[in-house]
């Protein structure tokens, strides 16, 4: 189940986005688009492009985790920190049209340089982050 809310404030879009993660990290292909998000595409290991419907000029918040499978099934006690359970923010592409994000493992950093921070999504892990999009006139 993939679920999306918008909210706006002023010239700041916030949107919520929820999926349940497929085999090594692919996003379902039923993926239900919220108003502000056109998509989202696995381009490696943990590394996903989201791509707006309309234009912006910067991300201005950037948040969001990975629920491991097993701790939404009601084992809270195989969490595992050394699989992807954080999301965050790497890039925001220049043309204002889509950004980078990650999933990594705890508290890990966002260096790919150990081969081990940046990891898929185990399939039917959630996914979900909010992400703020500033709008600005003119952008399409």
């Amino acid at each position: 189940m993939s679920k999306f809310i918008n909210s706006k404030t002023r010239d700041v879009d916030r949107e919520y986005v929820s999926y349940v993660s497929g085999g090594t990290g692919a996003v379902p292909s039923t993926f239900r688009r919220a108003r502000g998000i056109k998509s989202i595409t696995r381009n490696a290991t943990g590394t996903f492009t989201v791509v707006a419907e309309r234009g912006f000029s910067d991300v201005t918040d950037f948040g969001g985790s990975v629920v491991q499978a097993a701790v939404i099934a009601g084992d809270y006690s195989a969490f595992d920190p050394t699989k992807a359970c954080e999301c965050k923010l790497v890039s925001v592409a220049a043309d204002g049209k889509s950004f980078v994000f990650v999933t990594t493992t705890l508290n890990s950093g966002v260096s790919a340089a150990s081969g081990s921070v940046i990891a898929d999504p185990a399939s039917g892990d959630v996914v979900r982050f909010a992400v703020d999009l500033k709008r600005s006139m003119g952008l399409a």
